[in-house]
């Protein structure tokens, strides 16, 4: 866990979805909820159908990627947010998040991250991002061989 500067992490929050529309009194309570972490190249942050996530995290230096199956589906960089929907309705992950390199993390705990999803411009981010990662998870399965199923005359 590494210090925060309250006014820096409100300043990069304030320019990045959901929080950019909040409010500057929401917005630093935001940014004094959190803290900052440091993730080594390949560390999981989180991992599919493990525990479910406990807070909202956004990628504030470097890049993370969301593997399905072991299959890299997207690559998140900075300003993107991840657990949102593990968080939200208390499952398990559906992608592992691993560090892509190295990166820093600012990681909202659940009850100051869930005020801000709960908002009708929460539920609009997280409406758009998990259609966004449907669909480039489906571009991905896509775009592998086709395989020979058992049974079938290939």
């Amino acid at each position: 866990m590494e210090p925060v500067n309250t006014r820096e992490v409100a300043e990069f929050l304030g320019r990045c979805p959901p929080f950019d529309v909040l409010p500057e009194d929401e917005l630093t309570a935001v940014a004094e909820s959190g803290e900052l972490r440091t993730y080594v190249a390949g560390e999981n942050i989180l991992v599919e159908d493990a525990e479910p996530a406990v807070h909202l995290y956004v990628v504030l230096e470097g890049a993370v990627e969301l593997v399905h199956q072991e299959e890299v589906v997207d690559v998140l960089e900075p300003g993107e947010c991840f657990g949102h929907p593990s968080l939200l309705t208390g499952m398990a992950p559906a992608f592992t998040v691993r560090a892509h390199g190295g990166c820093v993390c600012y990681v909202i705990p659940s009850e100051q991250a869930l005020i801000v999803l709960r908002s009708a411009v929460g539920a609009r981010y997280v409406a758009m991002t998990l259609r966004e990662r449907l669909t480039r998870t489906g571009h991905t399965v896509h775009a592998l061989p086709q395989l020979p199923r058992c049974g079938s005359r290939s």
